[in-house]
């Protein structure tokens, strides 16, 4: 009965988005034939639906029986209508030989990848936060304020799609709907060879991305490279089409392949851009006017980009969200924080050179998290193919989409190239009589589960058998997931102890899309960093507030105070653990009127007189001169001296001590003295009260963190109470 719910789910979402595309394919009537038909409508009837489904969580009515009527809707429409009628024109037949390699070559594949789709959700990203959010969705029934997860800021638009299946079959039912974008974009590399005078070459081309080792792992679960590389490669074809054809019934289609693209992710901005140079360009070029077509693709792709930027930009007061920062500052992603997971991006642990990308992206794929497979390095050979218009257009949209490999060097991020090139290959190895079925032949071989390990390493990413019993729940998920995935056990343990109300907060994360309660992780915000910092200055010396920078000057009647940063150094991240103001008595109180200033990073300005040694405020971004933390007092009073407290992970004495008088700005120290101070005892409790004082009521920590041992050595120094521990992790709650 189960696997039958989720069968019927991902059906129910695929025929709502094919009688959506069917539908919008009826009205505009565009010059393309049966089979591009069908393709074409699954596209951009996904893009509608996901639309569909985002104005539903904008509007909180984001609940089954919303996304029952629109499925029906939709259905219906399309009957009513008789949009499913195929179009009279066909594209010319494949050859019987064609057609029996791709006979031969994909079922086996196709069943191995059904199977691994059908089984319990077990990804580590779509069991993190690709449906983790989507659940969250739901279980608010809209969006909501969501300002502590950067993947909340991403575009959502494959989601979208997941969260329709999901509502009613739960997290197979979303894997098994990327699993028909897998299953459609073979056939679309195929029929682009039978509409281009290509078709033995799209052929192989097809067989090469369909048998891909990262296509198959990454298709058949929650993730959403597959469903990119889809609609760049109906955008491809649009473009080409209208090209030949100059039918304008196109363009609204391709403004919304484009759009679509974008809300799936945003590297595919590159694609957008593609398809405005490419429209205009072949309209100057034919001394057309380009206006009126630009306007359309415009709008369209508009249509499915804005929802996103404007969600943001309300959400958490940057459009790009989780980028561009430094652009919209805000107080939710930290520019350091930026930088630092873009770094990690571009530079995976374990890659000792660039120069050891081919060889990982192809058959090596543990680095890099999955590969292409031995034939993708024939990759030059696709330069061959520039002979040809096809083969031209083919290098460009390749290189287009590879342009942003380099922000994120995993595998996955060359997916959306990858059919391009594939069929770059293939266009003048299809010119040699035999090679294809050869080619075909050992990309089978390769590509079988059993010979992976003949060259690929053992902890690549793929799939490694047919998964029967736990697609067909003959194992129970409980024992496939715990098995799969380590942070299941530890999602349960949460969701056994931790209440509904209550916040956990986790360095690392855990399976947040089996754990319905509110997960703050570390690397995920600024209060995330915040909470992480004040952890690990409970444990390391280096980011305690062991040194003071003293100010020291004539006594005199002031106001306004601030420290201006003067000699950075571009390394350093400036912060200051406690501002303290002496006078002649000694140090000055805090009171609430005091009015406090920092730039930049002014949310966080209070953090520095707090009186917490675990806390201090941050500049989240390079330090730079003009930097400044500033406080204004409520009436004037005789000072001598301001002491800053500061760690040890920064310069000394860097910034200069400035007083306001006569509404102009002078300096009364340059630098300051600084000496070494001594260490605070109890800072363990600090931080553990620092969290609790952010909404966090339980914390779960990995048992490889840093802190680790020490907490569970010793849980009542730290404030802490263990709950229950997993083979990889414990939990506890905050005392």
């Amino acid at each position: 009965m189960k696997v039958a719910s989720i069968l019927a789910s991902a059906f129910f979402t695929v025929a709502c988005a094919q009688c959506l595309g069917l539908l919008l394919l009826h009205l505009l009537r565009p010059r393309i034939s049966r089979a591009e038909q069908y393709l074409y409508a699954f596209a951009s009837g996904s893009a509608l639906l996901s639309l569909l489904v985002f104005l539903a969580n904008a509007a909180h009515l984001a609940w089954t029986a919303t996304f029952v009527a629109m499925g029906v809707g939709s259905i219906g429409a399309c009957l009513y209508r008789r949009a499913y009628l195929p179009f009279e024109a066909k594209l010319p037949r494949l050859r019987w030989m064609d057609k029996g390699l791709l006979a031969v070559a994909t079922p086996a594949f196709a069943l191995l990848y059904f199977l691994h789709a059908l089984a319990p959700e077990a990804s580590p990203d779509g069991s993190a936060y690709h449906l983790g959010l989507v659940q969250t969705y739901l279980d608010q029934h809209g969006f909501g304020r969501i300002t502590t997860d950067m993947y909340a800021n991403l575009p959502l638009g494959a989601e979208m799609l997941y969260m329709f299946a999901f509502s009613f079959g739960r997290h197979s039912s979303a894997a098994l709907v990327h699993f028909c974008f897998l299953l459609a974009l073979p056939a679309f590399i195929v029929v682009i060879g039978q509409r281009f005078q290509a078709p033995r070459a799209g052929v192989l081309a097809a067989v090469m991305i369909f048998l891909s080792p990262v296509f198959g792992v990454d298709g058949s679960t929650a993730y959403i490279d597959v469903a990119l590389a889809f609609m760049a490669v109906t955008l491809f074809a649009a473009l080409q089409t209208w090209d030949d054809t100059r039918d304008a019934a196109l363009l609204p289609l391709i403004g919304l392949f484009a759009g679509f693209a974008y809300a799936i992710k945003p590297t595919a901005f590159t694609g957008v851009l593609y398809a405005f140079v490419f429209l205009i360009y072949k309209l100057v070029r034919r001394r057309e006017s380009f206006i009126g077509p630009a306007l359309i693709v415009a709008g369209c792709a508009a249509l499915m980009i804005l929802p996103w930027l404007i969600k943001n930009a309300i959400t958490v007061g940057n459009p790009f969200s989780p980028f561009l920062n430094a652009w919209f500052p805000n107080p939710y992603i930290r520019i350091s924080g930026e930088e630092s997971y873009r770094f990690y991006l571009r530079n995976y642990e374990g890659l000792k050179s660039y120069w050891d990308i081919p060889l990982e992206v192809t058959i090596r794929g543990a680095v890099l998290n999955g590969f292409l497979g031995p034939l993708f390095l024939l990759a030059p050979l696709g330069l061959l193919s520039l002979r040809w218009k096809l083969g031209r257009q083919l290098v460009l949209a390749a290189a287009i989409f590879a342009s942003t490999y380099f922000e994120n060097i995993g595998t996955r991020f060359l997916m959306s190239a990858a059919p391009f090139a594939a069929f770059a290959i293939a266009l003048p190895v299809a010119q040699a009589r035999g090679m294809v079925p050869l080619l075909i032949a050992f990309q089978v071989f390769a590509s079988w589960p059993e010979n992976l390990t003949l060259y690929a390493h053992q902890y690549s990413w793929r799939i490694d058998r047919f998964y029967w019993a736990a697609a067909f729940r003959i194992q129970s998920e409980s024992e496939y997931l715990n098995y799969k995935i380590d942070g299941y056990a530890t999602a349960k343990l949460a969701e056994q102890h931790v209440p509904k109300d209550g916040v956990i907060f986790t360095p690392g994360g855990i399976a947040h899309a089996y754990c319905r309660r509110k997960v703050l992780v570390a690397y995920q915000s600024a209060l995330g960093n915040r909470l992480g910092e004040s952890i690990t200055a409970a444990v390391n010396r280096t980011f305690q507030p062991n040194r003071w920078w003293t100010y020291s000057f004539p006594p005199r009647r002031l106001r306004k105070l601030r420290m201006v940063q003067a000699t950075a150094a571009p390394n350093d991240i400036w912060s200051v653990s406690e501002f303290r103001i002496f006078g002649p008595t000694g140090e000055l109180q805090r009171t609430r009127d005091w009015q406090l200033r920092a730039n930049p990073n002014p949310w966080d300005v209070q953090l520095a007189f707090d009186n917490c040694p675990v806390t201090r405020w941050y500049s989240a971004q390079r330090a730079k001169r003009g930097m400044y933390v500033e406080v204004s007092l409520p009436s004037e009073v005789e000072l001598s001296a301001v002491r800053a407290d500061a760690t040890l992970d920064q310069q000394e004495g860097t910034a200069r001590l400035e007083a306001e008088v006569d509404g102009k700005w002078i300096v009364l120290a340059e630098k300051p003295t600084v000496s070494e101070a001594t260490p605070t005892r109890g800072l363990r409790r600090e931080a553990i009260l620092d969290l609790k004082r952010a909404g966090v009521t339980h914390m779960s920590v990995q048992k490889d963190e840093y802190f680790a041992a020490d907490m569970a050595t010793d849980p009542a120094r730290w404030g802490v109470t263990l709950l229950g521990e997993t083979p990889t992790a414990r939990l506890y709650r905050l005392d």
